[in-house]
């Protein structure tokens, strides 16, 4: 006889597969295949809420009125082998890592804190991990949504496996559906073909803030265009994917770990400094710009994380591509020739390192670069370069790559208008600061902010109606 807990697991799952085929009209067409042949469909809300109206509300049946759902879903091929992306997903430290521009953090949600990952084999049929997150989009507008969940995956009888999310019965948190379907892809060897789901209840934004509504339209911010456009970078990674890894240099590989640690922490520190109920983290404002601190955390593979975080997010009047090409342009003063180049799979997409011109034998520049349909980012940091061969031939990883960090982040907001946040990040414990940090912390973040601002009237005036 089958228990209480097993015949719920059972209807969730035939409920995630009745969605995930969406039979009856239940997905809309709102986005032809990009470059990539990736597909994006919308939420169809009507036929949802008619089908599935038990979805729609909180787990004690109230129904809010400012409540309104959202969701999407997009299909495509990510180079990477299904059981090998199953086994990541139901790993709480290699799920993190696979999307640093959403999680800005994870625990494994057991009294005793210590389920890291769910062992994955191909004799699985099913594995459970209980786990909490705190997601983001990269802006310090836009409040971190934290969330408690039971990941599920299941080996499904012809061959594909199911990964869903589905959220703890606990009443202060808004339902959610976070699903993907992964199959052996019959276009691209070694591949998978992923299907993402993404259904989420919102509270409706007031009039003045209505940038949030666009940040979710099409499934941008936490939605399924997002996660999947980040998974599929992720696994084009050259340290990551297997077949590129034969015909490339074992330091070029570790220049890549290093960049996606370099992004890594700047979109912590851009989480540390947004706004969320009793954070510890985000330490105030100066001139508009928001600051938060990492100062006494720890994290499992960096080390102790002493980190300063300036940040600050407005709305430009322009399309986004014409603001992404105008971000790239500002190129960092001192940023001189380029040395290597390892392009993930288009010219928008790779780390790079260059030479610091200030100190062309000491210094380097290392700089990440992506862009998806979902948003884009540029990372640029300088390192010394005694510190970065000491990094790469010791393959360390305990806080000894950054000394600071200028990221921008570009987001879609409608087809006229662009989310751009801008972050400096400060290593404050750094041996090699440089002389003109000598005031300290207070001193940086006066810079900081005047920095950040005049960016922001550059990029008004560039853009100016």
């Amino acid at each position: 006889m089958m228990t209480m807990e097993t015949v719920l697991a059972i209807t969730v799952m035939e409920t995630i597969l009745e969605i995930l085929n969406g039979e009856g009209g239940l997905w809309e067409n709102i986005q032809g295949g990009d470059q990539n042949n990736n597909q994006t469909q919308g939420l169809n809300k009507e036929a949802f809420a008619m089908r599935f109206s038990g979805l729609s509300r909180r787990p004690n049946g109230d129904v809010d009125e400012d409540i309104v759902t959202e969701g999407s879903k997009t299909i495509g091929n990510v180079i990477i082998e299904p059981l090998t992306l199953v086994q990541h997903l139901m790993h709480s430290v290699k799920w993190r890592n696979f999307f640093p521009c959403i999680i800005a953090d994870e625990l494994p949600y057991t009294p005793q804190r210590n389920q890291v990952h769910a062992p994955i084999g191909y004799e699985t049929e099913h594995a459970t991990i209980l786990m909490e997150a705190n997601f983001q989009v990269l802006t310090p507008l836009v409040k971190i949504r934290q969330t408690k969940f039971t990941r599920t995956a299941v080996h499904l009888n012809n061959g594909d496996w199911l990964v869903y999310d589905f959220p703890t019965n606990d009443n202060q948190q808004l339902p959610f559906i976070r699903a993907c379907l992964v199959q052996n892809s019959n276009t691209v060897p070694g591949a998978s073909t992923v299907t993402w789901v993404d259904i989420a209840l919102y509270r409706q934004v007031a009039s003045d803030d209505d940038y949030l509504e666009l940040l979710d339209e099409n499934g941008r911010g936490f939605g399924s265009l997002r996660w999947f456009q980040t998974l599929a970078r992720e696994c084009r990674r050259p340290s990551i994917y297997s077949y590129a890894t034969a015909d490339m240099k074992d330091q070029d590989k570790r220049f890549t770990v290093l960049a996606q640690r370099m992004t890594r922490i700047l979109c912590l520190g851009i989480s540390w400094a947004t706004p969320q109920t009793n954070s510890r983290k985000r330490i105030g404002e100066r001139l508009g710009v928001s600051f938060g601190t990492s100062a006494g955390d720890h994290d499992e593979e960096e080390g102790d994380l002493n980190y300063l975080t300036a940040v600050k997010s407005e709305l430009v009047n322009a399309p986004y591509g014409v603001v992404f090409e105008y971000i790239q342009s500002i190129q960092h003063p001192r940023l001189g020739a380029n040395i290597f180049h390892v392009p993930f799979h288009d010219t928008e997409n790779y780390v790079g390192l260059y030479v610091h011109e200030d100190d062309p034998d000491r210094k380097r520049f290392l700089r990440e670069c992506f862009k998806d349909a979902s948003g884009a980012m540029l990372v640029t940091s300088p390192i010394t370069t005694e510190r970065l061969n000491k990094t790469i031939k010791k393959w360390t990883k305990k806080n000894d790559l950054v000394l600071d960090s200028v990221g921008y982040v570009v987001c879609p907001a409608g087809a006229a208008r662009t989310l751009v946040t801008v972050a400096y990040q400060l290593n404050f414990t750094d041996p090699d600061l440089p002389s003109h940090d000598v005031e300290g912390p207070n001193g940086w973040m006066d810079r900081a902010a005047n920095d950040i601002n005049q960016v922001f009237t550059n990029i008004g005036h560039r853009f100016e109606a």
